[in-house]
């Protein structure tokens, strides 16, 4: 492995891949080739992420939807979850709603879908294995 590569690996070893089924047209080929330099540089990645064209949004309902059709293989749920304030996080996200975010993840609907799929909760490190001193990143998360 070069050195840039194994530079890169040391600081950064996994990453969030934006790829969403909402993703515009235009930046289909950027996220390919995103995938594939991460894939190169044998950087973790999720293979999906869901909630990110319903940022500021993705309340209960959002959720369960988005449960109900859930791709196979690590999918990234994309929210701003906060507890109620007096105004907004930042400036630019005075029309975000946190706590409906924040609310949806202790819902028991949501629980219970989350639940019925099968699926895994957990970040990055509890889904990527931390590699082991002289370890080649590729072979420890090839897609």
């Amino acid at each position: 492995m070069n050195l840039y590569l194994r530079l890169l690996w040391t600081w950064l070893r996994a990453m969030r891949l934006p790829r969403e089924t909402r993703a515009p047209l235009a930046l289909r080929p950027w996220i390919s080739l995103v995938q594939a330099r991460l894939d190169h540089a044998g950087i973790a990645h999720n293979d999906h992420v869901v909630g990110i064209a319903q940022s500021g949004h993705f309340d209960e309902e959002a959720f369960i939807e988005a449960l109900a059709g859930l791709p196979a293989g690590v999918t990234e749920f994309y929210c701003h979850p906060a507890v109620p304030g007096d105004g907004a996080i930042t400036p630019s996200m005075t029309h975000y709603h946190p706590a409906s975010e924040f609310a949806a993840l202790l819902s028991s609907r949501v629980i219970a879908a989350i639940e019925a799929t099968g699926a895994s909760c957990g970040g990055f490190s509890d889904i990527f294995p931390a590699p082991a001193p002289g370890d080649d990143p590729r072979a420890l998360h090839a897609t």
